[in-house]
C-alpha cells in the first residue's frame, strides 16, 4: 500500500454543549489517503482495498459515515 497524504485533526473542547466551561474532551482523527490499485478500470469488489488496510494494522472503520475511495 503506498501512502499518498496523511492528515490529522485534533479538536479540544472547554464547554459543554450550552457553552458551561467543563473538562477539556480531546478528539483526534487521523486519515491516509492511499494508492488505488484499481484506478482506471471498472470493479465490482472493492473488498480487497479493505484486506489491505487491515493486513497494515490498520481497522477500517467509520462511526460518521462512509468516505469516498479515489485515485
Amino acid at each position: 500500500m503506498i501512502i499518498r497524504k496523511t492528515v490529522l485533526i485534533k479538536e479540544i473542547f472547554e464547554t459543554d454543549g450550552v457553552g458551561v466551561p467543563c473538562e477539556p474532551i480531546t478528539r483526534v482523527a487521523v486519515v491516509a489517503v492511499v494508492k488505488n490499485p484499481f484506478a482506471g478500470q471498472f470493479v465490482d469488489d472493492l473488498s480487497p482495498l479493505f484486506d489491505m488496510a487491515v493486513s497494515d494494522g490498520a481497522r477500517p472503520h467509520s462511526r460518521v459515515g462512509k468516505g469516498p475511495i479515489a485515485n
